[in-house]
């Protein structure tokens, strides 16, 4: 918590080797701030007849004594020791109000609000890129993604780009709206990036953009389209292919691993909706879209290939700088080869059409409609949580601020 402290310019508090200041604030919500230090070390400005001091207060963790206990906004109220002077007028530093008595601070725990742009074809139907059907409501549910939600974010704001196949038309929208610079941008059946178009989402990239890519292999060109100008592009060399058909089922990892196995702290595996080792996906009423030339990438966390088979990977992510990669570029792309990996219209089951399952007050739940479980919205729930996290410490609006005082 940084503030500012004011003084008499006349003062000349930073010439004066003993001038202290210390404050803290009440606990609430099973934490609290406090700090001290002399004034000649803060760092000062003079303005008039104030000198502003710039000062941290900080809430180190301290075992289980000093944890937030829910998410949300936590307000406190600030104490000093000493004596306050004057304090029946308006302060001139916004820390009493005309009674004399102190504000509070509004701290988040949690997520700042985030942005995602979305495309896909019939997205008003199925809801393939997030921004309609059973996967917006899921996200709208201050259950799932709010202040007092499994994932504590202010809330989600979508940026709609124009449905369709992707035409030229659609790919100078995408390329609009990429400008406003989106946290995350999600992706769903059916698109294809033209050569300016995968040009804008690789810069996007590289700035940081997290993009969720949904996309199957009923057009394989347009998953050629997508190597060629986006994928390939971040320092890949991949190569399409075809895995199973409607209602094939994809196994997530039984175990923990390394390299390009997810490890035992991975934010998909051991997300907020649930463990996912040892789980499976479905493909809705499509061909997978598969994937080789990973093999030995150190670049890559592979989630499931199709019958084993390590040259047909139907998921991966990109690593993050956070797990020890040096990548050229400061964003992240998730890879589903399924357009519909988030298929359903309103809370319907129709078997393979719909793997996208969530009750009735949009909480993901397992799909018992396939040959055996598949977890498409748990695992996109745990996707959306990474998503947020990555955007919110390496993303293309990453804070300035240094939260290492809590870590993550």
């Amino acid at each position: 918590m940084t503030l500012t402290l004011r003084t008499l310019a006349t003062n000349h508090y930073e010439t004066n080797e003993t001038a202290t200041w210390n404050i803290h604030t009440n606990r609430v919500n099973g934490f609290d701030f406090s700090g001290s230090g002399l004034f000649k070390d803060a760092s000062h400005k003079t303005s008039g007849q104030y000198t502003d001091f710039t000062v941290t207060l900080t809430a180190a963790p301290d075992g289980a004594t000093n944890i937030p206990q829910t998410g949300g906004y936590t307000f406190f109220t600030l104490s000093a020791e000493g004596l306050v002077v004057d304090t029946s007028k308006e302060d001139p530093t916004g820390y009493f109000d005309s009674k004399g008595q102190p504000r509070t601070v509004r701290v988040l725990v949690g997520y700042p609000a985030k942005t995602m742009l979305t495309h896909s074809w019939y997205d008003f139907w199925y809801g393939y890129a997030a921004d309609s059907g059973a996967s917006k409501l899921m996200l709208k549910a201050e259950a799932n993604f709010g202040l007092s939600g499994t994932v504590p974010v202010e809330k989600v704001a979508t940026i709609h780009s124009l449905a369709g196949d992707m035409t030229v038309t659609q790919n100078a929208d995408v390329i609009k709206k990429l400008a406003s610079n989106p946290d995350i941008l999600i992706l769903g059946f059916e698109f294809r990036f033209d050569s300016n178009a995968g040009a804008k989402v690789v810069d996007y990239i590289n700035k940081g953009g997290v993009v969720l890519m949904f996309a199957d292999g009923l057009y394989s060109s347009y998953m050629s389209m997508n190597l060629t100008n986006v994928i390939n592009k971040l320092g890949f060399s991949l190569q399409s292919g075809l895995g199973g058909g409607p209602g094939a089922i994809y196994d997530m990892p039984a175990s923990a691993g390394s390299g390009q196995h997810p490890t035992a702290t991975d934010y998909i595996m051991n997300g907020p909706f649930k463990s996912l080792w040892g789980t499976a996906w479905g493909e809705d009423a499509s061909t997978t879209q598969t994937v080789s030339g990973l093999s030995g990438n150190n670049h890559a966390v592979v989630y499931s290939t199709y019958g084993g088979n390590e040259n047909k990977v139907t998921m991966f992510r990109t690593k993050s700088a956070e797990e020890g990669v040096n990548n050229t570029y400061k964003g992240a792309l998730f890879f589903v080869g399924d357009g519909g990996f988030i298929s359903n219209h309103d809370h319907e089951k129709y078997p393979t059409i719909e793997p996208f399952w969530t009750d009735r007050k949009d909480r993901p739940i397992p799909c018992t409609s396939y040959a055996r479980t598949v977890n498409n919205s748990e695992i996109f729930g745990n996707m959306m949580f990474w998503a947020i996290d990555y955007a919110q410490f390496y993303g293309i609006n990453r804070s300035t601020e240094d939260y290492s005082s809590w870590g993550k």
